[in-house]
């Protein structure tokens, strides 16, 4: 297959139809829950929440057939699109479904459907709707007026669709590579950190120590916003727990001054200290707990550990990360506001500790696997940008496939 440059629709007999003229547009609707007969059945009824790849083969919600008496079907292999609230999402049913009133079924298209739902995927939809009290959501005449740019032939359409495919299923490789191999890595963390397996000829006894006890603890906080010789020029990267979203931290979005540290009660802590967030709505779902690449800063929603001799840095955060459930469960204050870890318990949380010598071996095998996953996750993105860059491409117009 050869491409070539074009220079735009207009130039290149591209034309704009509309997606009523392009297919028929049927609405799902929501069986009354005030029946039981309605719900609890095998048969798939489809929410937004449902969607999420592009063959979509279930559903959370199921109906049993009397309501689906009630109601149209969307046969298999039919092109469906979320309008209300959430605009957008864009899939195929796999087999048979009904769906809710925020999705509607794209059916009897008269173009290539793989190619309409890349370009309806390339389309800002929203600009079509109407602001509601919960966001945004279109109408069935406002769907019907949706402009999609198409390619003369269906030959070209069915081209361009084959080459988004190909890089969607490149993607889909990449992704359960990424996935699997983050499998693994859980379970080598549940064996090694826990001491149910053993590498190489380690045998000695893992000590319960208390967190307290593995390093010196600091605490932070946040230099005044409104003195900005705090702030203008900072150098010494200052960690919010909103910049605790990667293992192991080497920037942070906001940096402050020497002036800023000195005059405050941030503290700054040394690389290899490992930072947990102790206070934040993200503590619903999980800890988030970093190694420092460099010394930096800390604000007042966040604790550091400064590891003593015998406590092996890389070793505390793999521990700390697999433990991160348990402390919740066990450290989290109740009846606060905001989600927070109370520090005495934390700090008397016990954690096993094997020689420093097992901790570093431990380490190395974590640290590899997860220099794997990340290495997968990166060529995952890449993809993904060069779908996003190839799409512009073809879906514009701008290069045509032959």
């Amino acid at each position: 297959m050869s491409m070539k440059a074009g220079r735009g629709h207009a130039s290149t007999a591209w034309e704009v139809r509309t997606l009523g003229d392009l297919c028929d547009i049927t609405i799902g609707r929501t069986p009354s829950r005030a029946v039981d007969a309605f719900w609890g059945g095998d048969i798939p009824w489809l929410s937004i929440g449902d969607m999420g790849t592009k063959h979509i083969t279930s559903s959370e919600e199921g109906i049993t057939e009397s309501a689906a008496r009630l109601m149209t079907v969307i046969p298999a292999g039919t092109l469906v699109m979320s309008f209300k609230l959430t605009i957008g999402k864009l899939g195929f049913v796999a087999r048979d479904m009904y769906s809710n009133e925020a999705i509607c079924a794209l059916r009897n298209p008269r173009i290539d459907p793989e190619f309409l739902y890349y370009a309806l995927g390339a389309i800002d939809l929203t600009r079509y709707g109407k602001q509601a009290v919960k966001g945004a959501t279109l109408n069935k005449e406002s769907l019907a007026s949706i402009e999609v740019p198409i390619p003369p032939t269906q030959d070209e359409q069915s081209a361009i669709a084959a080459v988004l495919g190909d890089i969607d299923a490149w993607i889909g490789v990449l992704s359960q590579s990424a996935a699997k191999k983050r499998g693994i890595r859980r379970a080598l963390a549940d064996e090694l950190v826990s001491g149910k397996r053993r590498l190489g000829s380690f045998s000695g006894k893992w000590q319960s120590t208390p967190l307290g006890e593995v390093g010196t603890w600091k605490g932070g906080g946040t230099p005044s916003m409104a003195i900005a010789s705090y702030w203008k020029d900072g150098t010494i990267p200052w960690v919010s727990s909103g910049d605790v979203k990667v293992a192991r931290l080497a920037s942070t979005e906001q940096s402050i001054t020497e002036s800023a540290v000195s005059q405050s009660t941030t503290n700054v802590v040394p690389a290899d200290a490992i930072v947990l967030v102790t206070r934040s709505g993200i503590l619903r779902r999980y800890l988030p707990v970093a190694r420092l690449m460099r010394p930096m800063a800390i604000n007042q929603d966040i604790k550091a550990v400064i590891p003593h001799v015998g406590v092996d840095s890389e070793f505390l955060l793999h521990a700390l990360t697999y433990a991160g459930p348990e402390i919740l469960a066990t450290c989290l204050k109740s009846g606060t506001t905001v989600e927070s870890v109370e520090y005495s318990w934390l700090k008397a949380f016990e954690l096993k500790l094997p020689s420093i010598e097992e901790q570093r071996a431990i380490a190395t095998v974590l640290t590899d696997a997860d220099e794997e996953v990340s290495a997968l996750d990166q060529a995952v993105a890449k993809a993904q940008m060069l779908k996003l860059a190839v799409a512009q491409e073809l879906l514009a117009g701008r290069t045509r496939l032959t």
